[in-house]
């Protein structure tokens, strides 16, 4: 008799794919507002801008694509 870890649920590399990506993506879009409402920007906080920005949009375009992808695997 052999012991098995209990099953996991069929969604669960789909959840946590989606919960990870929406995390970075409320992270980076938070860094990217609250610099956006800053009066003047140092050069690295203007970097550190347009790389927050750039990420939230991928991240964005990147959720999307795993919803998309759910529902059409279905």
């Amino acid at each position: 008799m052999s012991l098995r870890p209990p099953p996991r649920p069929s969604g669960f590399p789909f959840l946590s794919v989606l919960a990870a990506s929406i995390a970075l993506v409320l992270i980076s879009g938070t860094t990217a507002f609250i610099l956006a409402g800053l009066e003047s920007l140092s050069p690295a906080q203007t970097t550190l801008f347009e790389i927050c920005s750039n990420s939230f949009e991928k991240g964005c375009y990147g959720i999307f694509g795993l919803l998309a992808f759910n529902v059409l695997k279905k």
